[in-house]
């Protein structure tokens, strides 16, 4: 398993046959199933000994990928709520603009491909935040694909 930093928490590369000797699979990988209970009890473990994860985390966000190689688990870690922004765009030309948007103090940033273009889900420290973006971000996060967890990084 590669583990790798991210700016809001850590990101997990599993090969297929570390999935097969886990009892993972992305169509099974859920709250309700004990495989991944006992994987993410387990990663959450490492996590804190190499010092990812500070043990006062509220709240974990799990975003599964199936790729070629396996799986890629992406796992934000937040304390306590946090206000949500959601800025969408419908050309990739118009990307670092809207990633550079928000001016507020990000904590986490997500890159979305969506039916009408793409979007970037902004966690900030504001918790005043209009409470429909958290809305739309609950539907994009559903019915749209995740392109980056880390979009900082691609810029």
């Amino acid at each position: 398993m590669d583990i790798s930093r991210t700016r809001s928490g850590a990101r997990l590369i599993l090969s297929r046959q570390e999935c097969r000797e886990a009892g993972l699979s992305f169509e099974s990988f859920g709250k309700d199933d004990a495989a991944t209970g006992k994987f993410l009890a387990a990663a959450l473990n490492l996590l804190r000994d190499r010092g990812y994860l500070c043990r006062n985390t509220d709240t974990l966000d799990i975003d599964v990928s199936e790729t070629g190689e396996g799986l890629e688990i992406s796992l934000s870690f937040r304390k306590g709520e946090s206000g949500i922004r959601v800025v969408r765009f419908s050309c990739p030309e118009s990307f670092e603009a809207a990633l550079h948007s928000v001016t507020d103090k990000v904590s986490g940033c997500a890159l979305w491909k969506t039916s009408e273009g793409y979007a970037l889900i902004f966690e900030t420290a504001d918790q005043s935040g209009d409470p429909e973006e958290r809305v739309i971000a609950a539907k994009i996060r559903e019915h749209g694909k995740m392109l980056s967890c880390s979009p900082y990084e691609l810029i």
